[in-house]
């Protein structure tokens, strides 16, 4: 490799680490200002950080997956989107979690090495039962009809996801 050949090579990585660096800083803007709206939202509506986390953020998070699925199932790839369906949720909350922890422990010192999580909302917790019973729903109902997803497993989980929100509704006020 030629001293030229080296040069020419940094002048096109360059541009491009400063456009990627850059686009990061304008998502973390545009996402610190989303959570700013959703939070002046639900000042001005009197709902609770819970019930605009369930709603807002969550129907924003999940609009790009559910497009996504929607088209590979189509394209005749169900199995990829089954998966993703159940992989992205899981890698956000694992991965979202796992991060977390690991730093409110470093912030804890090496001694302390645990941290509590309030866990007195009765908005999270309804949400964590019907997370659970949903998955429960697809741990029995998807083996026993031969890995296949049946209509009635779709609305089934569509009735638990929908009763959970009524009832966290109801919570709220």
């Amino acid at each position: 490799m030629s001293i030229c050949s080296i040069r020419r090579y940094w002048k096109q990585i360059v541009p491009c680490l400063v456009g990627f660096a850059s686009g990061l800083v304008w998502v973390s803007m545009v996402a610190d200002e989303i959570v700013s709206i959703t939070q002046a939202l639900g000042l001005m509506l009197g709902l609770s950080e819970e019930i605009m986390g369930l709603t807002i953020v969550g129907f924003g998070n999940s609009l790009g997956d559910l497009v996504t699925n929607l088209t590979l199932a189509r394209m005749g790839y169900p199995m990829m989107a089954l998966s993703a369906c159940f992989g992205g949720p899981m890698l956000c909350l694992l991965l979202g979690v796992g991060v977390a922890a690991c730093g409110n422990m470093t912030k804890a010192g090496l001694n302390g090495g645990s941290f509590e999580i309030p866990f007195t909302s009765p908005t999270v917790i309804v949400s964590t039962a019907c997370l659970l019973f949903n998955s429960l729903l697809f741990l029995v109902s998807i083996p026993r009809h031969g890995y296949h997803m049946t209509r009635a497993a779709g609305l089934a989980a569509l009735t638990v996801y929908l009763a959970g929100m009524a009832v966290n509704v109801y919570i709220e006020w």
